[in-house]
């Protein structure tokens, strides 16, 4: 023992518990706990996503709207699969300024009728 450190900060006799992070399975074992950790919560916010946009795909068609596309339920499937991008998708379309304010096939018959 070092006598100007307090024991606390003394190494311990056995070097080889300080490299123990260096162990190739402990390396693998941590990888797997923080991959499954990231899954995990991968999952449950793709879970989240997609109830949400069921939920909304549902009040639209409640209030008299339908979702453009495809059917909610198909959204909230292309949501569990893909995640965040068919959430972005969903709202760019339905929910965004980007949106026109009728439909194109309504806004079309609405000008075909008008020529006649």
């Amino acid at each position: 023992m070092h006598p100007s450190y307090p024991a606390i900060y003394q190494p311990p006799a056995d070097w080889t518990s300080y490299l123990t992070f260096l162990n190739p399975l402990n390396l693998v074992q941590q990888y797997i706990a923080w991959g499954s950790l990231l899954t995990l919560i991968t999952i449950l916010i793709h879970v989240i996503f997609a109830i949400g946009i069921l939920m909304d795909a549902s009040r639209m068609r409640s209030t008299g709207g339908r979702t453009f596309v495809a059917p909610g339920w198909i959204w909230a499937l292309a949501t569990l699969l893909g995640g965040v991008i068919p959430v972005l998708a969903y709202w760019l379309i339905h929910h965004s300024s980007l949106r026109a304010i009728t439909p194109p096939w309504v806004a079309a018959r609405e000008k075909a009728s008008e020529r006649k």
